[in-house]
């Protein structure tokens, strides 16, 4: 006889217990509960066993039409006064039943309301040995941490590798072909040794990446199984536009710096970088403390070796300078052009890309006060000057239409006129314009002195007629 109890809420089954020492049903019958029935009835449906379904497809095929609610519930008594124990409600996956294989894997719903609230789930299968033992492969908390291979999870997932593994790796995702990527953190240590292990991150057949576990090490390698500085790469590093790269700094320790020294920013002993590369593209050396595109390429200034083309240091008692150098010259540019260029010899071109004098400047000079050096004219003033006369001068005007010893106005719109220079020849000519109204001032005191001299003469006489 089967006994069985059983009720029915919310189109869910509740199935208390079927207790039988033989099958349920021959291989005729159906166990059948259609939805809105109360009992449980039975059909002929071949092997299936349907519960709120009249045409079961499966051996056991359960139907709730109820959304947002279990179709199945597998109840069991977890409930102990004694809170040192746990039990579980389990469901068993055995496809070789009554072999005495052992092959088989389980769930568990563990709880205890006398213990702590809440239940956490267990994933449990079989050995691949002789003895089958069942054991704990994964578990979910009820805090939700997941945990495979540890029972105690701390975090939302914990992986623990124990080591009776046939694989060393922790995790591997994407299989055995060209695409996986594996975390490994023993090295082939044995699993309960003290000893620090490497953690490798693994794409393809290559320890891509690892950071060393030694002894305060912590060393991360990229492309190496060696990394010899806390991050070692062989290979290129990309920085994406916009992202800086900042790099902290102890002197004499810290550097970053390519294999082949193309590129190096190293902190030195005498606390100056260096920023340098071998092939002379860009460079510079701490001990001469300079940085250029050639720093080998350099001239002596008060002992110190300046770099023909890049940025040095000068030092002496009292001071320090820097000295930006150009052997051919420099040149100057915003919103990509040229402004200020200064050549070679020393030339320098505001708004002219050839400067013909010291400073040469293509458009207006507007300062306060402009002062100029200049010899002056007093040369006029010798006793030796040879003032010329002034029919002389006008006989000059009059053939070449400008003042003797200053260039005509097409010279001067051609070449220009030096500063100084035009301010000593107008200086002469206003010198020379004094001595020519001296001269004549002389010639008027002696034609006054004359005039009043005959003025008396004429009254003496006017005298004598009179009488």
């Amino acid at each position: 006889m089967i006994k069985h109890s059983f009720f029915r809420r919310n189109a869910l089954i509740y199935i208390f217990a079927l207790v039988s020492p033989i099958s349920l049903f021959s291989q005729s019958q159906v166990l059948n509960v259609p939805e809105g029935l109360s009992g449980i009835g039975s059909t002929v449906s071949g092997n299936n066993i349907g519960i709120g379904t009249d045409s079961p497809n499966t051996k056991l095929h359960i139907y709730n039409n109820v959304m947002d609610a279990p179709a199945l519930i597998l109840h069991g008594s977890t409930i102990d006064p004694d809170v040192s124990s746990y039990h579980y409600v389990g469901l068993r996956f055995d496809g070789d039943f009554g072999n005495a294989t052992g092959n088989y894997s389980e769930i568990r719903s563990h709880s205890n309301l006398y213990a702590y609230w809440g239940s956490y789930l267990t994933f449990h299968t079989t050995t691949a040995d002789e003895a089958h033992s069942l054991v704990e492969r994964m578990r979910i908390l009820p805090n939700g941490n997941v945990g495979i291979g540890i029972s105690n999870p701390d975090s939302k997932l914990t992986i623990f590798n124990d080591g009776a593994s046939s694989s060393p790796y922790l995790l591997n995702v994407g299989g055995s072909g060209n695409g996986w990527m594996k975390v490994r953190h023993i090295d082939g240590k044995d699993w309960q040794s003290g000893d620090v292990g490497d953690l490798y991150f693994q794409y393809g057949k290559n320890k891509n990446t690892i950071i060393n576990g030694g002894e305060g090490s912590g060393a991360v390698g990229i492309g190496t199984e060696n990394p010899s500085q806390k991050l070692d790469v062989n290979g290129a590093i990309k920085i994406q536009s916009g992202v800086p790269f900042i790099l902290g700094s102890v002197q004499g320790t810290q550097r970053i710096q390519t294999g082949n020294g193309n590129f190096q920013f190293i902190s030195s002993s005498d606390a100056y970088a260096d920023i340098y590369a071998a092939n002379g593209l860009f460079e510079g050396i701490s001990a001469s403390r300079k940085i250029g595109f050639n720093i080998n390429d350099a001239f002596d200034v008060s002992g110190n070796s300046v770099a023909h083309y890049g940025t040095s240091l000068i030092s002496g008692i009292g001071y320090n300078n820097v000295a930006l150098s150009g052997y051919y010259g420099l040149e100057f540019y915003t919103e990509g052009q040229q402004r200020i260029k200064i050549a070679g010899n020393g030339n320098v071109g505001i708004g002219t890309s050839n400067p013909s004098a010291r400073l040469d400047v293509n458009g207006i000079i507007r300062a306060n006060e402009i002062v100029v050096n200049t010899s002056g004219a007093d040369f006029v003033f010798d006793p030796e000057y040879n003032l010329p006369e002034l029919d002389e001068v006008e006989k000059y005007i009059e053939e070449n239409k400008h003042l003797p010893d200053v260039p005509p106005a097409s010279e001067m719109q051609t070449d220009g006129m030096s500063v100084s220079e035009m301010q000593t020849k107008l200086l002469q000519k206003i010198e020379e314009l004094i001595l020519y109204s001296i001269e004549q001032n002389k010639m008027i005191q002696e034609q006054k002195e004359l005039n009043e001299k005959q003025e008396k003469e004429i009254a003496e006489l006017k005298k004598m007629l009179n009488n």
